[in-house]
């Protein structure tokens, strides 16, 4: 079977056919090996994916019954883990400054926090699971949240740099524990991810990266400490805060 016939079977699963598409043909590299059959490459391109979009462990979102906020936080592995943490997280992140826009690049469910957020702020997140942008999207315009999720991939640069310059100033730009899969799709990627929202804006804004520490699961610390970024980051930006909490590293910096 050619390649655009196995990409075509890997989205006809339910939880894979709406992701972009970028993304998809990125995992299918990664294993289109000819060792492997053809069942093989779609199977452990859907590994992969699911392995990127942690997301997946949260398939019980993707239900007709209407959710509470804290339902759809709790069943989305991410926010689950950072759930006892966010007000501190926010307060940390945010500082009493008073931005005027976010920027929330893999967003997840993240928007449903958007009560916690400061009063009245404009949203903008962006996530690759289309299920979570409908579902995002739904909540904000039933509260009437002045706020919207885009569905695009964080590979699409372009696009990522467009919507975060058109934000109103000053902005903040997260990227909560994306870093990780971003790099098994695509080495270094991260870094020129960075590089490019940091040369769209402007001294004022800031941009905050997380990654995890500790597995939420067996409550241990990893030996990986993503030394690469940390380095990179306090090398050519100038970090405002450095801290941890419930298992997640977060870096806040801007402009130097």
């Amino acid at each position: 079977m050619d390649k655009h016939k196995l990409i075509k079977k890997i989205i006809e699963k339910k939880i894979y056919s709406r992701l972009p598409l970028i993304d998809v043909k990125l995992a299918f590299k990664k294993n289109n090996n000819n060792n492997y059959t053809d069942e093989e490459k779609v199977k452990k391109t859907r590994e992969l994916l699911g392995k990127i979009y942690s997301a997946f462990s949260g398939q019980r979102l993707m239900t007709r019954r209407k959710l509470s906020v804290e339902e759809v936080l709790k069943r989305h592995r991410s926010t689950r883990e950072r759930l006892p943490y966010y007000s501190e997280i926010y307060k940390r992140v945010f500082n009493n400054i008073h931005f005027k826009s976010i920027v929330d690049l893999g967003a997840g469910v993240n928007g449903f926090t958007y009560a916690l957020m400061p009063n009245g702020i404009n949203y903008i997140g962006v996530e690759g699971v289309g299920q979570f942008v409908d579902l995002t999207n739904d909540y904000f315009k039933e509260e009437k949240i002045k706020g919207k999720v885009h569905h695009f991939s964080l590979f699409e640069l372009d696009r990522v740099k467009r919507l975060v310059k058109k934000q109103p100033e000053p902005r903040i730009a997260l990227l909560f524990k994306v870093i990780d899969g971003l790099e098994i799709l695509q080495r270094n990627y991260s870094k020129e991810l960075i590089n490019e929202i940091i040369s769209v804006v402007s001294i004022n804004d800031k941009i905050v990266v997380s990654f995890a520490t500790k597995s939420f699961e067996k409550r241990r610390s990893f030996h990986a400490q993503r030394n690469w970024l940390v380095n990179f980051i306090k090398e050519r930006f100038m970090i405002i805060d450095d801290f941890e909490l419930g298992g997640e590293r977060y870096l806040v910096f801007g402009k130097g």
